[in-house]
Parts: C-alpha cells; sequence; structure tokens
C-alpha cells in the first residue's frame, strides 16, 4: 500500500474502518447474541492487524496476518450465513428485513470483488474499507434477526 503507512491520513483513515466491525460486535452483544457479536469484534482485532502489517510490515508478515485474518472471517460470515439460512428457513424474517440484509449482504461482496481487482494503493484501501463497512452492517443485521427469532 507504499507510500501510505499507518501513519499517513489515508492508512489511518482505512484503518479506522474496522471499527465498524468492533460497534457492531459490542452492540450485538449488549443485546444478547454473544456469539456473532464476538466473532465481530476478534474480526476487528485480526483485520486491523493485516491491515497495519500491509501498511508498515513485511511480506512475510503479512501472509501470516492475512492467514488469521481469513480464519476469523471465515467463521463470522459462516456463522452469519447459518442464522440467515435457519431464519429464511423458519420463515421467521420479515420480507423488508430480508430484502435489505439480502441488499446490504450482496453489496459487501461487490466491494470486496472490486478490492480484490484493484489491489493497489488507495483504490484498494477505497475499496476494501466499503468492504469493511457494508459487511459490518450485514453482520448486524443478520445479528439483528438472530435476536428476533
Amino acid at each position: 500500500l507504499s507510500p501510505d503507512s499507518s501513519k499517513t491520513t489515508a492508512g489511518q483513515l482505512f484503518l479506522a474502518t474496522n471499527l465498524a466491525y468492533l460497534a457492531v460486535g459490542a452492540s450485538l452483544q449488549l443485546q444478547g447474541e454473544p456469539l456473532l457479536g464476538s466473532l465481530c469484534d476478534i474480526c476487528a482485532a485480526a483485520s486491523f492487524a493485516y491491515h497495519y502489517t500491509q501498511l508498515d510490515l513485511t511480506a512475510a508478515e503479512v501472509r501470516i496476518a492475512l492467514l488469521v485474518d481469513y480464519l476469523f472471517a471465515a467463521l463470522a460470515i459462516g456463522t452469519s450465513s447459518l442464522y440467515l439460512g435457519s431464519a429464511l428457513l423458519g420463515g421467521t424474517i420479515p420480507i423488508a428485513d430480508l430484502y435489505t440484509t439480502i441488499g446490504v449482504s450482496v453489496s459487501s461482496i461487490v466491494f470486496l470483488g472490486l478490492s480484490w481487482q484493484y489491489e493497489y494503493g488507495k483504490p484498494y484501501m477505497f475499496w476494501h474499507g466499503l468492504w469493511h463497512l457494508a459487511s459490518a452492517a450485514s453482520g448486524y443485521l443478520v445479528g439483528v434477526v438472530q435476536l428476533s427469532n
């Protein structure tokens, strides 16, 4: 992500997008959804660590941090998918909530795809930062659905 680093405004804004996961995790936990809430909080830490290494450290350290980030992201995405699937199969999600949740989730996937297409500098930080925000919102919406079941 050079020439940006954790000391540049762009790098700091990019790292700050991970706060969305932390806020969602805390909110879900306070509302009574400890599993997904905790996973969101762990994802916040893993994602921050990974992106910090992208900004400031060596390629070997980036690969290790990426593996940890992917593992926790996969757990959170898997848990969210199970929650949403359960709500869909049980018919317990109002149609408007379903459309909103799916719309935000699809948007997050589009942003992730764009960050993979533009894997360099500011374009990556922009699209991947939007992925952080949209996927956190998606996690929150799925968590709220789970709470209502």
